[in-house]
């Protein structure tokens, strides 16, 4: 059984909508974007307790409280075992056998009333739709969906150790088989030798006079006892800690660093395939190095079961299929690759997913420039003229060469992930760039694209001049004038012109963009006023 979509209504601020579910599925975007909300939808659905549900949901969940509240979660590929667990509530939808899990709010306020008392008249329902009966799922039937949630303000003690963790799930899952009895046995002449013992006694006693003292009714020290969790907790392993050998001592996992705890429960996570085929997981890089993120990615990927994962972090992202991300907006309207998409498959995501592209997913908008010396010289363009382009949530995105545009712009562009895209490119890019466009070269300008003339480095050498890019190259110790004039093939400096210079930027592009942005001027920036506008355009 896997989750195949995932839908919401009047929930949050996020536009009514949904998403459909592939192999695993990885929610990115800023914060405060939707990208949590929809985990904690999916957990509402499939783990909350009834009384969980009328706790975890509030009136601010609620994007118009005069409307119900609706969460739905499809689940498909159901095996023997899901028909017996849920016999009445398997429905036939459009590809085939599946379930439906509902969970629907309401807000009964009286026009007039306050908002504030919304939160005492909600109604909760949680029902199988097309089953035929408006029951919720019974205990054993949340047990048989096989989700588990780890939020991201998760406890690691807790997890690794605590009553309900990660690893207290894990033993309670233990089919002892043959030894049960004999591990019984053994807890119990544990719990009777314990009782026994005469500091115990003593114990028990002062406890019942302090608490005689504290309590309406008399305790006796007879009504005292050390029980053990197992006895509480059903399973003749409760209670028990996980420790492991460090040096000469154990350790419990509880006591390790913060990394050490993280790793430890994600590769608890991917034990839990035994009792949890989907496994739902908050920004699980917390406390992790960029090494091992990649590394959880990839345990991730390849994991037999379903992971739904919020993440920050390119590097984790970056190891996923790309059909499996779901980018949320500023918008809060989630984008998604459609399956046919031609960049979609391994050798295609090794070369363009990667850290850049990633982060630019999440953009209002996408600026394509051909390399590092643009983006530099750019970015410096923007400061003066007052344009913060992360402000207003443009990301600049460096290609790595023109000729990746193409590939490239099915990625991210409206056959892809559906972001609006602009670049600034040289003369010589023009008819790739508008052939992946589907413009003719001559309009090009016209869907967004600035083309410099006939090259970024011939652009800001002609409105500087020659005289001015002679000083720069001679005051930048990265670009000495002997390699100028062996570059340009001539034995002095009256022989150099202005194209030789241009030239000589376009062998030394990084250093030789940083000088000359640094060099710009306001009599620069005006003769510059296309690129100006272009960007301002950009930003709007």
């Amino acid at each position: 059984m896997r989750i195949s979509r995932i839908s919401w209504e009047n929930y949050r601020r996020l536009p009514d909508g949904g998403i459909p579910v592939r192999r695993h599925l990885v929610l990115i975007g800023p914060n405060d974007s939707g990208k949590s909300s929809v985990l904690r939808a999916t957990h509402l659905c499939l783990g909350a307790t009834r009384a969980q549900l009328y706790a975890a949901l509030q009136v601010r969940d609620f994007t118009d409280l005069t409307r119900p509240l609706r969460l739905q979660v499809d689940l498909c590929d159901l095996d023997d075992d899901d028909r017996a667990a849920f016999p009445d509530e398997v429905m036939f939808g459009d590809t085939g056998e599946m379930l439906r899990i509902v969970v629907v709010a309401t807000l009964n306020v009286p026009e007039g009333a306050d908002p504030a008392v919304a939160a005492e008249t909600m109604d909760v329902r949680r029902y199988f739709e097309g089953a035929g009966h408006d029951r919720g799922p019974t205990r054993d039937q949340v047990h048989s969906l096989g989700w588990a949630y780890v939020p991201a303000a998760r406890s690691m003690s807790r997890e690794l150790g605590g009553t309900g963790g990660t690893m207290q799930n894990l033993l309670d899952g233990l089919d002892l088989g043959m030894d049960a009895d004999t591990v019984a046995e053994a807890a119990t002449h544990l719990r009777e030798t314990v009782q026994a013992a005469r500091t115990v006694k003593d114990f028990g006693v002062e406890l019942a006079h302090t608490l005689s003292q504290a309590l309406p009714q008399q305790v006796r020290a007879d009504d005292i006892h050390l029980t053990p969790a197992s006895d509480l907790g059903g399973s003749p392993l409760a209670g028990m800690t996980v420790t492991v050998q460090d040096g000469e001592h154990p350790a419990r996992l509880t006591e390790q660093s913060d990394g050490v705890r993280a790793l430890s429960l994600l590769a608890l996570l991917g034990m839990t395939q035994r009792t949890a085929r989907i496994v739902g997981m908050d920004e699980p890089e917390i406390h992790l190095h960029t090494t091992a993120q990649r590394a959880i990615a990839r345990i991730f990927r390849d994991s037999p079961g379903q992971r739904l994962v919020v993440s920050h972090s390119a590097a984790l992202v970056g190891q996923m299929d790309p059909l499996d991300i779901v980018a949320f907006g500023a918008d809060r309207a989630p984008r998604q690759l459609p399956e046919a998409n031609a960049v979609s498959g391994k050798a295609q995501a090794a070369k363009f997913w990667i850290p850049n592209t990633i982060d630019a997913l999440t953009a209002r908008k996408i600026l394509f420039v051909e390399g590092a010396s643009d983006r530099l010289f750019i970015e410096r363009f923007a400061d003066l003229i007052n344009l913060d382009l992360d402000r207003r949530g443009v990301a600049i995105v460096e290609l790595g060469g023109c000729r990746n545009f193409p590939s490239v712009y099915r990625l991210l562009g409206p056959e892809g992930f559906a972001v609006p895209l602009f670049g600034i490119t040289d003369e010589d890019a023009r008819e790739d760039w508008a052939e992946a466009v589907g413009s003719a070269p001559e309009d090009l300008e016209s869907h967004g694209y600035f083309v410099c003339q006939p090259d970024l480095e011939g652009l800001y050498s002609n409105v500087m001049g020659l005289d001015r890019m002679l000083k720069i190259i001679d005051e930048d110790p990265a670009l000495p004038v002997r390699s100028l004039l062996n570059v340009s093939k001539v034995s002095s400096l009256a022989d150099i012109t202005l194209e030789h210079t241009a030239g000589f930027c376009r062998k030394r592009k990084l250093p030789a963009a940083i000088a000359a942005a640094e060099a710009l001027t306001d009599d620069d920036i005006s003769a510059l006023g296309d690129l100006c506008h272009f960007l301002r355009m950009v930003a709007a």
